[in-house]
């Protein structure tokens, strides 16, 4: 499919052929990525715990701007393999 290969060349972000993929991810296509990366930067470069924690809360101040709900932005950045959370202990 051309989502497939847009996506393949970095031109869109579409997770829906993706078997890893949230159910909620596979419903958007992203046709800017830098837009995607702007966002995901302002997430992970600013105030952050000094062991590089972050909750919820702190996703949806960076984005609140964005109208995409926190927990797509959770979705996305696990896709990128930038974030994972941390097992109950």
């Amino acid at each position: 499919a051309l989502t497939n290969l847009l996506h393949e060349t970095g031109s869109i972000i579409c997770y829906h052929y993706e078997k890893f993929s949230s159910k909620k991810l596979k419903n958007y296509v992203f046709l800017d990525p830098n837009w995607v990366t702007d966002f995901i930067y302002k997430i992970l470069s600013e105030e952050l715990k000094d062991n590089g924690e972050f909750d919820l809360e702190h996703i949806k101040n960076k984005t609140s701007e964005s109208g995409i709900n926190v927990e797509l932005w959770v979705d996305l950045m696990q896709a990128f393999e930038l974030i994972f959370q941390i097992p109950n202990t």
